[in-house]
């Protein structure tokens, strides 16, 4: 006897998990399968809110494991924010210059950046580092609060007042392997003042597209399996 669930006299049977024909719904209700192959197990799926079928869930353009993996909300739209995204294409003459800008205050101090690749989840071990060209110093306003800028060794020296810095970091793709399909690489800079305090310090994303696509045309390469 049912108490008081409001169910129907004649229950439908359960899917059978078992039946071995590798696809469909009964797919989506296995935890372990990653049903839309976008790299998450179903079982994430659920966990997260995310769609079991869809490959980006929150059609941001960035996958579902994509957004997992780097601690993103994959049911959010505005999760990457956008301002720390950056694109270049997989093509030898491609390269790409971010400005950075950092508000200080100082007070006599100089001022140094520094750049640092981040895991990047990439079954080849390629990282940030191995399309980064380089950064510097480019220049202060107002340019009469510092005393010099030395361009390539990043960094401003004595800073007065309150003052915005920029420096710039760059990337090319060079002769790297394509691979023809969307990879993120995270990388921080962060700005130290001369006593080591960190001032600033934020992780952005290179995004490699495929040549001749864009970054909303093109396909996420596959994960590394087993699915998460």
């Amino acid at each position: 006897m049912l108490f008081g669930c409001g169910c129907p006299e004649s229950m439908p049977p359960p899917p059978n998990l078992d039946a071995g024909d590798g696809g469909g719904e009964a797919d989506a209700l296995d935890p372990l399968i990653d049903s839309d192959g976008d790299g998450l197990c179903n079982g994430t799926e659920f966990v997260r809110g995310t769609d079991p079928f869809s490959s980006d869930s929150d059609g941001d353009g960035f996958s579902d494991w994509m957004e997992v993996s780097f601690g993103f909300a994959p049911t959010l739209p505005a999760s990457p924010d956008p301002s720390v995204v950056f694109t270049m294409s997989e093509s030898t003459e491609a390269e790409i210059q971010i400005p950075i800008r950092v508000s200080v205050r100082g007070r006599g101090e100089d001022f140094a950046g520094s750049f640092e690749a981040m895991p990047a989840r990439d079954p080849l071990g390629t990282t940030a580092t191995d399309f980064f060209a380089g950064a510097v110093a480019l220049h202060a306003s107002p340019p009469e609060n510092v005393s010099s800028i030395d361009s390539e060794a990043q960094l401003f020296r004595i800073v007065l007042g309150t003052t915005e810095l920029t420096f710039e970091a760059r990337f090319a793709f060079g002769e790297e392997l394509e691979r023809r399909c969307l990879r993120a690489y995270p990388f921080r800079y962060t700005v130290k003042r001369s006593d080591a305090r960190i001032v600033a310090s934020e992780r952005s994303y290179l995004i490699l597209v495929p040549n001749g696509e864009t970054f909303r045309s093109a396909e996420w390469c596959a994960p590394p399996p087993p699915c998460i």
